[in-house]
């Protein structure tokens, strides 16, 4: 089986090529190793037959364990605290219509959406679309976010089962981030 991975932390429009002995799925985290280095990155395309590419990346060494869905989400928090989240347009607009943020600024929007993506729901199998975003939920928010950036947000009207705001964490990244009122 032949897959295409991405990874989040560079460049999320670059895709590269593996091959897995085990069956996948796309949205899954996993441990790939090219040139004697372990890297983890999302599965984005699955393939039974050669693709058209240029070249074989290298193997997928496992689907990603506990440890390694740990360490792959902390990179991404990592990632966010050091060069923080932008909004595009479409995005800030979005986020605008939500509840109480009609007059927010572009710079206070993007701390609570850095926020808000520090405290998503962290799964080890993650909505990726077919322009390569990452979907992650925070309450009845959809995130959309690729390079940096937060390109799209949904609002539903059902919180999922699983997530549960946690007050401490949501003041200390407040906090953090400088986002004044909380």
């Amino acid at each position: 089986m032949f897959i295409k991975v991405v990874f989040p932390y560079k460049n999320i429009n670059k895709e590269e090529v593996y091959i897995s002995n085990e069956t996948v799925s796309k949205g899954e985290i996993l441990v790939v190793k090219e040139n004697n280095k372990e890297k983890l990155g999302l599965v984005y395309g699955v393939f039974e037959e050669i693709p058209n590419i240029d070249k074989i990346n290298g193997m997928v060494v496992r689907k990603a364990d506990v440890i390694d869905t740990f360490d792959f989400w902390r990179l991404f928090e990592k990632k966010l605290l050091r060069d923080g989240v932008k909004l595009t347009c479409k995005a800030f607009e979005s986020y605008k219509m939500t509840n109480g943020n009609f007059e927010t600024p572009l710079e206070i929007a993007e701390k609570k959406m850095a926020r808000n993506l520090l405290l998503s729901y962290k799964p080890n199998r993650v909505y990726i679309t077919n322009n390569k975003m990452i979907g992650l939920q925070y309450g009845a928010m959809r995130l959309y976010y690729r390079n940096g950036a937060v390109h799209k947000i949904e609002n539903h009207t059902k919180y999922p089962k699983v997530w549960k705001k946690n007050p401490v964490s949501y003041t200390y990244f407040s906090k953090l981030l400088g986002i004044e009122g909380l």
